[in-house]
Order: C-alpha cells, then sequence, then structure tokens
C-alpha cells in the first residue's frame, strides 16, 4: 500500500514542478521575460489580467508542492525496511554471530582404523 502511496505522491510532485517551471518561465520579469519571446511585450501577450491569474496559479501550486514533498517525508520517515545499506549490514551481523556455535575445547578419542571382519575372526 506504502508503494502505491508513494508512485502517487511522486508522480504529483514531478507534474507539479513541471508545471510550476513553465508558470514561472511565462511570468514576465522587468524585461519581458519567456512571455516577451512570443513577440509581445509583458502583459500584452497574455492580457492585462493575466499577470494576476498566474501569479495566484504559481502560488497555489508551490502549496501543492510542498504540501506533496511533505506527505512524501512522512510516508518515507515511516518505512519499516532498513534506510540504508548500512543499516541492512548492522541488521544481519548480530544475527549471524549470536547463531555460531562457541567453540570449546574438548578432549578427543584417538581415532583408529576400522577392523575388517577377518581380521576380527583371527583374532579370537
Amino acid at each position: 500500500m506504502q508503494d502505491i502511496i508513494l508512485v502517487f505522491l511522486y508522480t504529483i510532485a514531478i507534474l507539479t514542478s513541471i508545471v510550476l517551471i513553465g508558470l514561472i518561465l511565462l511570468q514576465p520579469s522587468k524585461s519581458g521575460g519567456f512571455g516577451s519571446a512570443f513577440g509581445g511585450v509583458g502583459e500584452s501577450v497574455f492580457g492585462a489580467q493575466a499577470l494576476g491569474h498566474l501569479t495566484k496559479l504559481t502560488i497555489i501550486l508551490t502549496i501543492v508542492f510542498f504540501i506533496t514533498i511533505l506527505m512524501l517525508v512522512v510516508v518515507t520517515g515511516h518505512r519499516n525496511t532498513p534506510k540504508s545499506i548500512i543499516e541492512n549490514i548492522e541488521s544481519v551481523q548480530p544475527a549471524t554471530a549470536t547463531n555460531a556455535p562457541v567453540a570449546t575445547q574438548t578432549q578427543t578419542a584417538p581415532i583408529t582404523a576400522p577392523v575388517a571382519k577377518e581380521e576380527k575372526a583371527s583374532a579370537k
């Protein structure tokens, strides 16, 4: 379930950032901005009220972008999986160390070769 939420949030964040880039480039600056590239200067390209609408839309999309990123931080912060390779290695090492048998010194009996049946019969 978390994976579906993550994909949805990442998609919203990427789409919002692309639209924000476009909106910021369209807004006129002191020299006319990207809107002047279409043959007009400033507000005359998009109409007199366009500046107010573009600014409002930029503010709304910026708020949506920040809320989406904060939700991504919360969702990825509450995952149960290890967050890094080092944490993954640290969680594996103690488990193998505790399960390893402890080496103790024991006396071993001398190893003798098995005796064949014929030798046993002749020994009797």
